[in-house]
């Protein structure tokens, strides 16, 4: 029971260290939307912060807080496509963010209308893949994961791609 104890015990630390780490960047995002008029790039590192939170970073978070988060990412990334429509790497967010609130179908179509605007953008391509998986389609994930590799083989992610393709 002892070992048990510790383990949970750094695991609450662990997460409470990345909380840490998110609310800084969150706070740094937060100040870079008051400095740059162009605040797309800003949004989208404050919305891409909350989408992972709720989508697993912060699993001690009460659901409610999930719910909040992806809501104000939603608005981020709605005043993000106001500005720049044509923006695959707030489109692909938007896939994100769908996919984070089960809507496997929208994302899936979120992250093709992004690569429908540039079919070489790896992130588009490996969250597409990872989202295929959910739904079942492992033979298309397979391909697009296999894409986004071969397009961005020192991306620091590419073993999440690697983890998403088996």
């Amino acid at each position: 029971m002892r070992g048990e104890d510790s383990g949970f015990r750094e695991a609450v630390s662990r997460q409470v260290s990345a909380l840490s780490k998110l609310a800084r960047s969150r706070t740094l995002f937060e100040n870079a939307l008051t400095i740059d008029a162009n605040p797309v790039p800003a949004l989208h590192g404050l919305a891409r912060r909350k989408i992972y939170m709720a989508s697993g970073g912060a699993w001690m978070l009460p659901p409610e807080w999930r719910t909040a988060m992806l809501d104000q990412a939603e608005v981020a990334i709605e005043q993000m496509l106001k500005q720049d429509p044509r923006n695959v790497a707030v489109h692909a967010l938007r896939g994100s963010l769908l996919r984070a609130r089960g809507e496997i179908d929208h994302a899936i179509a979120a992250f093709e209308l992004a690569l429908s605007i540039n079919p070489n953008d790896s992130f588009a391509l490996a969250e597409l893949g990872r989202t295929e998986i959910d739904a079942g389609r492992s033979r298309e994930a397979m391909s697009h994961l296999d894409v986004a590799i071969a397009l961005s083989p020192t991306d620091p992610h590419i073993y999440l791609r690697y983890f998403w393709a088996g």
